[in-house]
C-alpha cells in the first residue's frame, strides 16, 4: 500500500483564488424616449421613478454591454456598460452616484415606457419573467410590445457605483457589480 504525506498534498484551491475575467458580451440595445431620460434599477421597482437613478443621455439608442467574471466554476456580471453606437470607449472615471437593487437584477429602461410597464406589472406577466433570469437575460412582453434587458448584480442585492464618461459617440454609463480584486464571498 503506498504511503501518502498528508502534508505535501496541496489542498484544491477556493472557487475565489480562480478567476476569469471575460471579454465585453453584447446584451442588445434599447431606445430612448424623446426626453433623452434612462432609469436604471430593479427591474421588480420599475415603473417608480423614485427607486431607480434616472440620467441625461445623447442618444436615441444605446447598447448594453456586460462583463463577468467566473469564480472556479460560478459565473458573476461584474460590469454593466451602456453606451452609444456600441462604442465601449474608456473606463469612465465621473462619478452620478449608485443605482440600487433588492432583487439582484438590474435593467436599464427610457422613463418614456413606464406606462407599458405599468400595464404588464398590473397583469402579474413582468414579475413572473424577471423570476426566470439567471445570469442575463431578456424579458419581452407583448400588447403593448416592450424589451426589458436584466443583468443580474455581482454577488447579490445592494447599492453599486454608476459612473459616466464621454464615449466616441456620446453616452457612456458603467455600474460595477465586482472588481477583479474583490474577494469571493461563498468559499467554505
Amino acid at each position: 500500500m503506498p504511503f501518502t504525506h498528508r502534508a505535501n498534498r496541496a489542498d484544491p484551491p477556493s472557487l475565489g483564488s480562480q478567476r476569469l475575467v471575460s471579454q465585453w458580451t453584447k446584451l442588445g440595445a434599447i431606445v430612448i424616449g424623446d426626453d433623452n431620460l434612462l432609469w436604471l434599477g430593479d427591474p421588480a421597482l420599475a415603473p417608480i421613478p423614485d427607486e431607480g437613478t434616472v440620467v441625461q443621455v445623447q442618444s436615441s439608442t444605446l447598447d448594453i454591454f456586460y462583463e463577468s467574471i467566473e469564480f472556479g466554476g460560478d459565473t458573476r456580471v461584474s460590469r454593466l456598460r451602456i453606451c452609444s453606437d456600441g462604442q465601449l470607449g474608456g473606463d469612465p472615471v465621473l462619478d452620478l452616484g449608485t443605482v440600487w437593487t433588492d432583487t439582484a437584477l438590474l435593467t436599464a429602461v427610457s422613463p418614456a415606457f413606464f406606462g407599458e410597464l405599468e400595464t404588464h406589472r398590473a397583469r402579474g406577466a413582468l414579475d413572473e419573467r424577471l423570476g426566470r433570469i439567471d445570469l442575463v437575460g431578456s424579458v419581452s412582453l407583448q400588447e403593448p410590445l416592450l424589451e426589458l434587458l436584466v443583468v443580474s448584480t455581482g454577488f447579490g442585492d445592494g447599492e453599486y457605483p454608476l459612473r459616466s464618461g464621454l464615449g466616441p459617440e456620446g453616452t457612456l454609463l458603467e455600474v460595477t457589480f465586482i472588481t477583479p480584486d474583490e474577494p469571493y464571498p461563498f468559499d467554505p
